[in-house]
């Protein structure tokens, strides 16, 4: 696609980097990628369908960026490239919602873990992860590292180092 003065082509960097993260590091798992979360609706308006038009309708619900499917576990991930709090109690919600989605109902026994993956570091972004048992996996390819010295550089750097321990 050709450059178009003015106009910023739209990257899904975040999606990038979950897949490529998954691939590098679980290559062996069943891997759901944008699984949507969540039960679907019930009632009259689903009578008669078939398994495949009733998740077509679930489209409305929320969406991870991935979960994997392990012998001994299921892992939730949400991915990152600039960093944003609001990410940890998304990953909380898709938590609470994959023990009632549908998809994944084979898998209900398995515990589930969440990940964090992000491209920088903020440490009260892995401060309050860690008080909710998720891991924070910074991981940077050389593609993200490119991309983040080609933006301004207030959304390039690592956030700056907070205690939350030492508070009265």
């Amino acid at each position: 696609m050709p450059d178009i003065p003015g106009i910023k082509m739209r990257r899904q960097t975040e999606a990038l980097l979950c897949s490529q993260f998954v691939a590098e590091n679980y290559p062996t798992a069943r891997a759901y990628i944008q699984q949507y979360l969540g039960p679907l609706k019930d009632g009259k308006e689903l009578a008669g369908l078939t398994v495949s038009e009733k998740l077509s309708i679930g489209t409305g619900r929320r969406r991870a960026d991935a979960v994997l499917v392990l012998p001994l576990e299921l892992i939730c991930i949400e991915s990152y490239i600039h960093v944003h709090l609001g990410k940890l109690s998304q990953l909380m919600t898709y938590l609470e919602l994959i023990r009632s989605t549908p998809e994944l109902a084979p898998y209900a026994k398995l515990p589930v873990k969440g990940i964090l993956v992000g491209a920088q570091r903020d440490p009260i972004l892995d401060q309050m992860a860690a008080k909710f048992g998720i891991e924070v996996v910074i991981f940077r390819p050389k593609w993200v590292v490119e991309y983040l010295a080609s933006v301004a550089a207030r959304h390039s750097r690592d956030r700056e180092n907070v205690d939350l321990s030492s508070r009265d």
